[in-house]
């Protein structure tokens, strides 16, 4: 056996054996190692070690002899006293009570994970104060306080800039988009979808607009929480009475709402890398007619897919067609007019015109350095 002697803290054991010792016996030879340190035993501690030690400092030998054989242990002062947990718990550990404030995310989330740490009926929740209460021991609200400092962070954010544009289907070439094969200007992710929408697009997207083949549908933007569903609608609610007839004949009426214009739906996702994950739901939808019910008619077009970009990128979603049909008459005034005879002088003629609607979807990724410089350029105008 050698051992390097200082203070309790610093003696290092380079090497010691022990073959089915007793316990007490064992602490009590690690005790004499120093001599500012005693070792009292609980009653309750019983049983043999079988252990060798080397190169390992003192009071990790201690704590690993204790722990392997079951007990616990509390240093008071320069004596390690020894006893099963619960005693050691029941004497030395006092509870406590810490209320520990949330600042980011909901308090009742993070209390569904401190069960692994504390048990769940000595934890409680107060959405009025944001804060979390828990009861237990110092070493317990340590941990727990750790562990919230941990899940408490603020959530990143997306910005979500969409532009929806209906065109003329005849007039999609002269964006550069060809749905049938590759162009230099757009170019295709492995899912379909175009991203990498050439700048001269929107200036393009205004002469349609000016020859009347385009037009801007919506150009909503919304910030949206990484992982989080954002929903916006341009359009209208259409209330509707809805009446019922009970079993005694009594009437109920009551009012449900349809909603018509544009919807859009998208939950970004962001990767280790800063890749974003985009879910997006366009809809388009207008009042047709209404039944006989005086229930709307609603004539929709709406796609689902999932697009992957990195922040700054502008992907383009495409394929929602709509084909109207129009009747236009000419005739020659009251000529025109006469029964049977009048149909020899007017002529119908029909106008088949297809729109597809194009969705132009811009996302960044907005963090707390762009917050913190907004912020701070703020309050310098102000300062000024």
């Amino acid at each position: 056996m050698r051992v390097r002697a200082a203070g309790a803290q610093d003696v290092v054991i380079d090497q010691m054996t022990f073959l089915e010792e007793d316990i007490t016996v064992v602490l009590s030879a690690l005790a004499q190692l120093t001599d500012d340190l005693s070792v009292v035993a609980d009653s309750s501690v019983k049983g043999t070690v079988t252990q060798t030690l080397k190169n390992m400092k003192l009071m990790d030998a201690i704590d690993l002899i204790i722990k392997t054989s079951g007990y616990d242990w509390r240093l008071k002062g320069n004596v390690v006293v020894v006893a099963t947990p619960d005693r050691i718990a029941s004497v030395f550990d006092a509870v406590e009570i810490a209320v520990i404030p949330v600042n980011y995310r909901p308090a009742a989330e993070i209390t569904s994970m401190l069960d692994l740490v504390i048990p769940p009926e000595r934890i409680r929740e107060d959405e009025r104060t944001r804060s979390i209460i828990i009861s237990g021991t110092s070493a317990e609200i340590e941990v727990a306080k750790a562990l919230i400092a941990r899940l408490d962070k603020p959530i990143r954010q997306v910005m979500v800039q969409a532009r929806v544009e209906e065109i003329a289907t005849s007039k999609l070439k002269d964006l550069g988009i060809k749905w049938e094969e590759p162009t230099i200007q757009l170019q295709r992710n492995p899912i379909g979808q175009v991203i990498g929408a050439s700048v001269d697009v929107l200036p393009k997207l205004g002469l349609l607009q000016d020859e009347g083949y385009s037009r801007t549908v919506a150009s909503p933007e919304l910030m949206v929480e990484d992982r989080a569903t954002g929903r916006i609608l341009l359009g209208d609610r259409i209330p509707v009475k809805m009446v019922t007839t009970e079993p005694d004949g009594t009437r109920i009426e009551t009012w449900e709402y349809f909603e018509a214009g544009v919807r859009l739906e998208v939950t970004p996702e962001i990767g280790m890398d800063d890749e974003i994950t985009l879910r997006l739901k366009p809809e388009i939808s207008a009042v047709e007619t209404f039944t006989e019910d005086n229930l709307p008619w609603l004539k929709t077009r709406e796609v689902e897919t999932v697009v992957r970009m990195r922040s700054g990128e502008t992907a383009v979603v495409g394929g929602l067609l709509q084909t109207q049909e129009l009747e236009n008459m000419y005739k020659i005034p009251l000529l025109g007019d006469i029964p049977i005879m009048g149909e020899l002088f007017k002529r119908t003629d029909k106008d088949i015109t297809q729109t597809e609607l194009l969705i132009f979807i811009t996302v960044m990724i907005v963090d707390d350095s762009y917050r913190t410089t907004v912020r701070s350029n703020g309050e310098t105008a102000v300062g000024q």
